[in-house]
């Protein structure tokens, strides 16, 4: 398996969020046994679909 950052079909992404929300996060992650970057890339591809539907309203 090659990992995330030597694949291709991957990007790194880097954004500042509230240290509350980040501290709170990473926990959650930790309990629930999960990657960041899945949840994350979970959370774009929702809100970009809700973003495109809204577009095609118009």
């Amino acid at each position: 398996m090659v990992a995330k950052s030597k694949n291709p079909d991957f990007n790194q992404m880097t954004a500042y969020v509230p240290k509350e929300i980040s501290v709170k996060f990473k926990s959650l992650l930790a309990k629930l046994e999960l990657e960041q970057s899945e949840v994350i890339a979970s959370l774009m591809a929702r809100w970009i679909e809700e973003q495109e539907n809204l577009g095609s309203n118009k």
